[in-house]
């Protein structure tokens, strides 16, 4: 009798008939009375992403109700502990190429394929996983008192920019970007870019480098058309808030979320071509930083192409992957400022002011830059692993390097959560197994819950690699972007393999081994592998993820340790 259990997303084939599908229970040692067991249902033709192991893991912490759809546990209560093992650059390729499966063959684990990114998979683990457990529980990180000391004026556009979109973020959410391989006049009709600032404007303090904009639509005969652009600088100061007529004849004002009428638009004879010149010609220029609540929206709408971009959708991001949260949400929760509530248009008709919500999206960038990068995001994921020690009455652990544990958001000081900072791959495998061996030798209910440890050695051999790759064939006649491909595909090639890559693919085997070895009876230890990480300042990355399907797919093993 299998217990109440999720549905798989639209899309994903799966059949639950026991005679159709296959299932293959884990075990490690003798199996006596008593020792968990898991039996997985997937088909081979099916692949896991990273919310389904994430919820997994909610699953056996007791914060969802219901078991997922791929997996049958006889008992999740009994499993004490759960490891998560990151290797980045360990993926499956590699390990056929070089027969070193990251689990040990002696070892019974279960194999299935992961898709999505290794990283962005590791630093949304714990949100992913927990914040289910948290949405009615009171927050502590509420905006009240918070001093939003913005630092020296000077540095604000050198740290705004570190909250930019890169180009692949640009990409995933639908921005439409420069088409630098096309003429202009090729362009899709009516398109601009911002230009270079002038030199009469080079000066221009830091209030007018960093805007905030925000548009409302209506519905014309041609799709969504622009009929209000709102414009204000890092003071809001209003810069530009202007009505805009459409050229085509309109279907549905939408009146209840543009708050635009007809009577409003009945004398207006700005066009969008005037509203573009005005804007690129006094405001937005190639080095302005544009603030917004996906603006992928606004920038289609105005036609225009920009790419410095700091989007708060993407800055606040949403718990459940794929889905994003509402500026309105947004704006009341870390800003206590509301916008969009019955509030009433100049034509008595309540829907969205544009200048309201740039400046609800410029509030939320400031409190960013004030708090830092885990400010709406990292104190969230405190509060989760905080959750998860008052649910267990046990901490988490982290072990990791500095950008592991920044990502995994333990950087606040709590006494649910417990950071181990390591300097390289040997220190972090000695962390983890006197974690390990400390709680072989407690009680589970004295011990840790959740243990999230990543490995970089390989990872950042394989970037050194092609950074010394790229310095020696600076005179190739071939694009970085095609010399990238061709750098990691040959990476994965059992003909391309460096020695060094052979042996940190051994020896981050042999770590896993280790780590199996020393971990304490009824643990679930999960192992995800997928593509390295490159410089992150590298636009070859983002481009070869987009395009490489072995960075974009990795392997995640399942390895049961029973009672021994």
């Amino acid at each position: 009798m299998y217990p109440q259990r999720t549905q798989p997303p639209a899309g994903r084939r799966f059949n639950f008939d026991k005679t159709t599908t296959s299932e293959k229970t884990i075990a490690l040692g003798v199996p006596v009375n008593g020792a968990p067991r898991m039996t997985i249902l997937l088909p081979d033709d099916v692949s896991l992403l990273y919310q389904d192991v994430n919820y997994l893991v909610s699953y056996i912490f007791r914060l969802e109700k219901k078991c997922p759809y791929w997996v049958n546990l006889d008992d999740p209560t009994k499993i004490k502990r759960v490891v998560l093992l990151s290797l980045p650059g360990m993926c499956k390729d590699l390990c056929d190429q070089l027969e070193c499966p990251p689990v040990p063959l002696e070892i019974p684990s279960f194999s299935a394929r992961l898709k999505g990114n290794l990283r962005q998979g590791s630093a949304q683990f714990f949100q992913e996983i927990l914040l289910r457990r948290d949405r009615e529980r009171s927050r502590p990180d509420t905006p009240e008192g918070l001093s939003d000391d913005l630092g020296e004026e000077a540095t604000l556009v050198e740290r705004a920019a570190e909250h930019l979109m890169t180009n692949k973020q640009l990409r995933l959410n639908d921005y439409t970007l420069p088409p630098y391989d096309m003429d202009e006049s090729d362009w899709p009709k009516g398109w601009r870019k911002t230009e270079p600032r002038p030199e009469h404007l080079q000066n221009a303090s830091v209030t007018h480098r960093i805007v905030a904009i925000d548009c409302e639509m209506i519905l014309t005969t041609a799709g969504y058309e622009l009929a209000r652009c709102s414009v204000i600088d890092f003071d809001e100061n209003v810069l530009f808030d202007e009505l805009v007529k459409p050229r085509n004849e309109v279907k549905d004002y939408l009146s209840q979320y543009s708050g635009i009428t007809e009577e409003m638009l009945e004398n207006v004879t700005m066009r969008i071509e005037e509203c573009q010149d005005i804007l690129l010609q006094k405001f937005l220029f190639s080095d302005t930083v544009i603030v917004g609540h996906s603006l992928e929206n606004d920038f289609d709408a105005m036609k225009l192409f920009h790419t410095k971009v700091a989007d708060t959708s993407v800055l606040y991001p949403h718990p459940v992957p794929g889905r994003k949260s509402a500026l309105k949400n947004l704006a009341r929760k870390w800003c206590n400022f509301d916008i969009q509530s019955n509030k009433q248009t100049p034509s008595d008709v309540i829907g969205h002011d544009s200048f309201d919500d740039a400046v609800a999206a410029l509030r939320l960038f400031k409190r960013k830059l004030a708090h830092g990068e885990s400010f709406g995001v990292g104190m969230i994921l405190a509060n989760l692993l905080a959750a998860v020690g008052s649910t267990t009455g046990r901490p988490a652990v982290a072990v990791g390097t500095s950008s592991h544990l920044q990502l995994s958001a333990m950087r606040c000081n709590n006494p649910d959560i417990i950071p181990l900072k390591a300097n390289d791959d040997d220190e972090i495998e000695r962390l983890t197994c006197q974690k390990l061996q400390a709680a072989s030798s407690n009680p589970p209910t004295s011990s840790w819950s959740l243990m999230s440890v990543q490995f970089n050695s390989l990872s950042d051999t394989l970037a050194a690699e092609w950074m010394e790759h790229k310095a020696t064939n600076q005179d190739e006649e071939t694009s970085n972007t095609a010399r990238f491909l061709d750098f990691v595909a040959k990476s994965y090639d059992k003909s391309g393999i460096s020695k060094t890559v052979q042996q940190e693919t051994k020896r981050l085997k042999q770590r896993v081994g280790a780590i199996l070895d020393v971990t304490p009876p009824n643990t679930l230890v999960i192992v995800n592998t997928g593509g390295p990480y490159f410089p992150e300042n590298l636009q070859e990355q983002s481009i070869a993820e987009e395009h490489a399907e072995w960075l974009r797919e990795g392997t995640t093993h399942f390895v049961m340790v029973g009672l021994q």
